[in-house]
């Protein structure tokens, strides 16, 4: 019995940790892109774009190594120099920058010996090129929008600071809005994890953020955005229990981005009771939430629903669906800008009843299921509630999004859609034509 409940705990914080609004970065494994990248030093792979004036501009392009269980590659972490791209990893880089197809016979970029052409949602270009053959010096990076300081946790861009707890790297301590003129205002603070296993035929489990530590094993600043590799640990009376559970957090100029590793290793609807779960809680300050906005798919918290477990839970869930992809997506302010937290989970696993509730008022959370700490919330925190008494063994992966600004507007979902094209050569440019 006690090896089951380590199992579930290390599985539930599993969920915790963490792979369309077109302006949000693509992300294209490196398996879909044609085979001639593996032959080109990373530092030779560079994307342009075709200006209305018919020249090429240089837009950004981040590669991140990543091993084959989509995980931050520490051991390569630059992915620079005379490193070749491996299928694992990940280009990173903005439509936002793409501009008209390539219809007519010109000079490649850079005398690249070949390019080749994505296409966004939106039907714009951009060009991936090899330039291992340019006489110029093509290796420099250029900086990006965001920036890290580990001496204060904090990591910027234009938009926000992010400052990261010191034992739990994965959770703020606070959120900073930055706006037009210089004025900045902190959003929301104090950010915290709630986790409770009511086992069947045994005793409930409560873990909150002093028992959970995350830290950032490994980082990387670039072209396009901040990666960083979070590896997960369990405090269980006086042992530090490594739950080999990782993720990778992406930060970007208007959005960041933390996937959810979901790995059940047994059944939860055979060994867990309804009201099992864990809670995302933070404090807001001069943030708030529009639960009337129309773009507002996330469902409120009921307490009595959840209390009667999955096969009642999950129809509120299913409602969000679209086709086999579900978006859960809550509209929010801060001064007069919007900002939004969006979530995509598998149908599969809404299903299963796992997918978030919006928690306005974590005392009354906490009362109406039973939790501990009741009597410590406060009156402005609010969170997000997954229950997890539903799912079935299995390993699920959910994307998770915040979204500042006019991304938070667009009505579709991140990552930004980018579709693979042909490769052409200077011998067959002219004759390509869209």
């Amino acid at each position: 019995m006690i090896k089951k409940i380590i199992l579930f705990i290390m599985a539930t914080f599993g969920m915790l940790s963490a792979d369309i609004a077109q302006s949000c970065p693509a992300f294209v494994t490196a398996a879909n892109v044609p085979e001639w990248i593996y032959k080109t030093p990373t530092k030779n792979l560079r994307m342009y774009a075709v200006t209305p004036t018919k020249s090429w501009k240089a837009i950004p392009l981040q590669i991140d190594p990543m091993t084959d269980k989509n995980l931050y590659d520490s051991d390569r972490p630059s992915a620079t120099g005379s490193d070749t791209v491996r299928p694992t990893d990940r280009f990173v880089f903005e439509t936002d920058e793409f501009g008209q197809a390539l219809k007519h016979s010109t000079q490649f970029p850079c005398d690249a010996s070949k390019l080749t052409e994505i296409r966004s949602a939106n039907q714009t270009f951009g060009y991936l090129a090899d330039c291992s053959g340019s006489s110029a010096d093509v290796s420099a990076v250029n900086p990006g929008p965001i920036s890290l300081n580990t001496g204060d946790r904090t990591i910027s861009s234009p938009r926000f600071d992010y400052v990261y707890h010191h034992k739990n790297q994965l959770l703020y301590e606070s959120l900073i809005a930055k706006f037009p003129g210089g004025k900045s205002v902190r959003s929301a603070y104090d950010a915290d994890i709630g986790l409770r296993l009511d086992i069947k035929n045994f005793f409930t489990l409560h873990f909150q953020n002093g028992d959970i530590e995350s830290y950032i094993n490994s980082s990387k600043v670039g072209e396009v955005g901040v990666v960083q590799g979070i590896a997960f640990y369990l405090r269980l009376l006086a042992f530090k229990i490594d739950l080999k559970m990782n993720t990778v957090a992406s930060f970007f100029e208007n959005s960041a981005n933390i996937p959810m590793l979901v790995d059940v290793p047994q059944n939860a609807y055979e060994h867990l009771n309804p009201a099992s779960g864990s809670l995302y809680s933070f404090k807001l300050d001069k943030a708030s939430f529009e639960m009337d906005d129309p773009m507002s798919t996330m469902p409120r918290f009921e307490a009595e629903l959840i209390k009667k477990g999955s096969p009642v839970v999950r129809e509120g869930g299913l409602r969000r669906c679209k086709g086999e992809h579900c978006n859960f997506k809550m509209m929010g302010k801060v001064e007069n800008e919007s900002f939004a937290l969006s979530m995509n989970l598998p149908k599969n696993v809404v299903e299963m009843g796992f997918f978030p509730t919006f928690v306005s008022d974590t005392k009354e959370f906490k009362s109406g299921l039973g939790w501990k700490g009741a009597d410590k919330s406060m009156p402005n925190e609010v969170g997000i509630f997954f229950p997890t008494s539903g799912l079935a063994k299995g390993q699920y992966k959910i994307d998770s999004w915040i979204l500042l600004g006019d991304e938070s507007l667009k009505s579709s979902t991140c990552p930004a859609d980018a579709i693979i094209g042909p490769t052409l050569t200077p011998a067959s440019s002219p004759a390509f034509a869209h």
